[in-house]
């Protein structure tokens, strides 16, 4: 059960780093589309360098035994958050491109949804799968 949670905790990572570093390499595009949208214009510049921050912290807790729970919680959390987004985004602004970074802003907003929610299936997974007494 460990390594499962360890592979899970690896898979965030991956995409945590890779979405945060694409971010970072392009942040100026990212801003842009975070301004384009109605949701978080206001916040554009927050979210811009917030995010990849978030990342990036949370893939550190993921590296650790000692503090992997606590980053699959938030990891879950953030994953909800952004499944919301992306359901909201679906909703209301279908037609804006992704602000996601890499190849994830290459998805559809539909595909995104579907990818989001493996994730957040694999958080759950993971969180379930660490043993009783870890942190």
């Amino acid at each position: 059960m460990r390594r499962i949670s360890q592979i899970i905790a690896a898979i965030f990572i991956l995409v945590f780093v890779y979405t945060a570093i694409s971010k970072l390499l392009s942040m100026d595009a990212f801003i842009k589309v975070l301004h384009q949208s109605a949701l978080l214009s206001r916040f554009a510049g927050w979210v811009g360098w917030g995010l990849p921050f978030v990342e990036l912290v949370v893939s550190a807790l993921l590296v650790f035994p000692e503090t992997r729970k606590a980053g699959l919680l938030i990891s879950l959390g953030l994953m909800v958050l952004f499944t919301a987004y992306i359901g909201w985004m679906i909703v209301y602004e279908p037609k804006l491109p992704c602000s996601c970074g890499g190849v994830i802003r290459y998805m559809s907003w539909r595909t995104h949804l579907v990818f989001n929610s493996v994730l957040i299936v694999l958080a759950i997974t993971g969180i379930r799968t660490i043993p009783k007494g870890v942190s």
